[in-house]
């Protein structure tokens, strides 16, 4: 049975590593052969016997139709704004960031977005020439002109895992008075806050670089320190050491709720408690 798993889950693995470099004209032809192919393997006795070609071949076939699916439902209805200029209705979600161009970078969630046959509900990279004068989760109506962020999952730099397929640039802004209420919301401001100490305490580039280190944002890093790192190859060993945080930070709350829940045996609300904490914890940072 182990066996069985080891080859589907690797060769789905494989497949959609190889998928990401693909387009999905590509990924319909694999899924057909892969499909015809698992067909004749399981047809045939002399390779059906061998079993590992057949799971092998249907774990390929699995990830081609699952990338087919996520395209068409996920990724394509989402390529009707592209190159369109719509009113938006939507909220920053979290902290503001400063490109290396000197753009200020959002991430934002849509309420609605104007036009016929387009997504609503969206997630996207707002780009903006000034800083936007909101709190996060703060109702905005704006102008936004939108754009692809890439052309495949390769070339999104991880976006497209954040289910971010769209750019989008602002050109016009207004406070609505809405707030729409999130879990999140006390996490982003505590951010803010944090931010904003280091700011005040250490300053200049050395407080931007702590924080950077901590948070893994360097929006308070000067244009030429983060030219700097970039040149030298070092801006991962900020997000090194906030991994290493994270991880420390991880395997001590699990290994305290273990041993609180060893302690509290027999007690299953203080078990319930503790195993929502822990699906919190992971929820904030998704």
């Amino acid at each position: 049975m182990k066996r069985v798993f080891a080859n589907i889950g690797f060769s789905v693995a494989v497949a959609l590593v190889v998928l990401n470099f693909m387009n999905v004209k590509a990924a319909l032809a694999a899924l057909v052969a892969s499909g015809v192919a698992f067909i004749v393997s399981v047809a045939v006795p002399k390779i059906r016997s061998g079993k590992a070609i057949s799971l092998c071949l249907l774990g390929v076939c699995f990830a081609c139709a699952l990338f087919a699916s996520f395209y068409y439902g996920t990724y394509l209805p989402q390529t009707k704004l592209f190159g369109k200029t719509a009113s938006v209705r939507a909220y920053i979600v979290d902290l503001p960031q400063k490109t290396s161009s000197g753009k200020y970078l959002y991430t934002v969630k849509t309420q609605s977005i104007s036009g016929s046959d387009v997504p609503q509900n969206i997630k996207f990279e707002m780009y903006s020439e000034s800083p936007v004068y909101a709190e996060a989760y703060d109702v905005l109506d704006m102008r936004v002109s939108f754009d692809s962020v890439a052309d495949n999952a390769y070339d999104s730099m991880g976006r497209f895992d954040d289910n971010i397929f769209v750019r989008g640039y602002l050109s016009d802004c207004a406070k609505t008075g809405e707030v729409v209420k999130s879990a999140n919301k006390p996490v982003v401001e505590l951010r803010a806050k944090l931010k904003k100490r280091f700011n005040s305490v250490i300053k200049n580039d050395e407080g931007g670089l702590a924080f950077a280190v901590l948070t893994g944002d360097k929006s308070l890093l000067g244009n030429e320190a983060y030219t700097a790192f970039r040149l030298c190859g070092a801006t991962h060993l900020m997000a090194v050491r906030v991994f290493i945080c994270l991880s420390f930070s991880a395997c001590f709350i699990r290994c305290s709720k273990s041993y609180l829940c060893r302690k509290c045996r027999g007690f299953r609300f203080a078990q319930s408690v503790f195993c929502f904490i822990s699906c919190f914890r992971a929820f904030q940072n998704l």
